[in-house]
């Protein structure tokens, strides 16, 4: 009996920082997931990075920004064609500029083809404004 691999994002993280770590080899990442602004409208540039598992067959990548309470969203970019290599996972990463207009939770959608979905979270928050 052998097992089947399925194409599966099995992380999608926004980063405020992203570098090569010298000692491994691999990544070291500054996930984010709040930021509380002075006021809107927040430019905001960040990293996203997706890790896929998936066996060498040709896939698409495609992301999208929403905000919980409307969730049409925005796309990201226009689909991504990929080609993992036998053996190996991708690590997908592309520097965005976003700019966000409103309080709340927002959502980053990743969708693998047909495959697979995988969602990650950023909440916006105001400062209180100090005391005069």
């Amino acid at each position: 009996m052998s097992f089947t691999l399925r194409p599966r994002i099995f992380s999608l993280l926004l980063c405020s920082h992203v570098e090569v770590d010298d000692l491994t080899g691999g990544w070291r990442l500054a996930p984010l997931s709040h930021v509380a602004a002075r006021s809107l409208p927040l430019p905001l540039n960040v990293v996203l990075c997706a890790n896929i598992m998936a066996p060498p067959e040709e896939l698409e990548i495609s992301f999208r920004i929403f905000h919980a309470d409307q969730p049409e969203g925005v796309p990201l970019n226009a689909p991504i064609r990929l080609r993992p290599e036998a053996g190996k996972n991708v690590d997908f990463m592309a520097r965005l500029a976003l700019t966000l207009t409103s309080t709340g939770l927002y959502l980053v959608e990743a969708r693998l083809s047909d495959f697979d979905t995988a969602f990650t979270p950023l909440r916006v928050s105001l400062l209180a404004e100090s005391a005069q």
